[in-house]
């Protein structure tokens, strides 16, 4: 019998206090002593399994840099910006970039500046990525969400399996809509333990964007020339 996966990423967390190492991400072990530096960073798929969000994504990572096969003393996630179809039509984009190739040279150099007993880990967005099958069809933001919590849990987890010693550190670094991304997923996973150490916001979006002075712009544009669409139903998500 093939081992049970679970429904949603709330089922994930509650199951990550067994500290079992996702097998998704083995990539975590690479020792940068045997990886040259012009491989960096290193270049994976990670499967999310949430229903609705089912596929890969494409993820980087800098592994610790002393050469010490241990678990990073902290690792970074970085959450993207998040950019929007219109009518369904990719090649049609708005907002963020929410590509990864864009936020490398940041990242590059965020690396050097970090201790080498650090580790960074950069994820895309389910469907973002043109290389690889999309679900059927596109995640809402909350499901986008339960994706981030899917993989934050698994990194929990699969940092805590493989300590030997002292707990790694878990940061959160969201970029626009990424910080609220990071917001929700800490309000979540760190009700009853400290799943994520800290969270760092670059320019967030948390709320009410359709009342700043862009985002009533982008409201009228929206209807006028995009009708009831994606970006629609996601700035209306943010007005809470």
């Amino acid at each position: 019998m093939s081992p049970r996966v679970p429904s949603s990423a709330s089922e994930s967390a509650a199951s990550s206090s067994t500290h079992v190492f996702d097998e998704r991400l083995e990539f975590l072990r690479s020792n940068s002593s045997r990886i040259e530096e012009g491989d960096l960073p290193l270049r994976r798929r990670f499967e999310h399994r949430v229903e609705g969000a089912e596929g890969d994504v494409e993820v980087v990572y800098w592994p610790r840099r002393d050469g010490v096969n241990e678990t990073p003393e902290q690792l970074s996630l970085f959450l993207l910006g998040t950019p929007y179809a219109l009518d369904g039509d990719d090649s049609d984009r708005t907002g963020n970039p929410g590509l990864i190739d864009y936020y490398l040279p940041f990242l590059a150099h965020l690396y050097t500046l970090l201790p080498p007993t650090h580790a960074i880990l950069c994820t895309s967005h389910i469907g973002h990525e043109g290389h690889l099958q999309a679900p059927t069809h596109p995640a809402e933001l909350h499901t986008l969400l339960e994706t981030k919590i899917e993989l934050v849990s698994a990194l929990r987890s699969s940092l805590d399996a493989w300590s030997t010693s002292e707990k790694s550190k878990l940061v959160l670094i969201g970029h626009s809509l990424g910080g609220w991304l990071a917001c929700e997923i800490m309000k979540r996973l760190n009700r009853e333990e400290e799943v994520v150490y800290a969270g760092y916001l670059l320019f967030p979006s948390l709320g009410w964007m359709a009342k700043s002075w862009n985002g009533r712009v982008m409201w009228v544009c929206t209807f006028m020339y995009a009708g009831d669409t994606g970006l629609t139903n996601s700035l209306y998500s943010l007005r809470w």
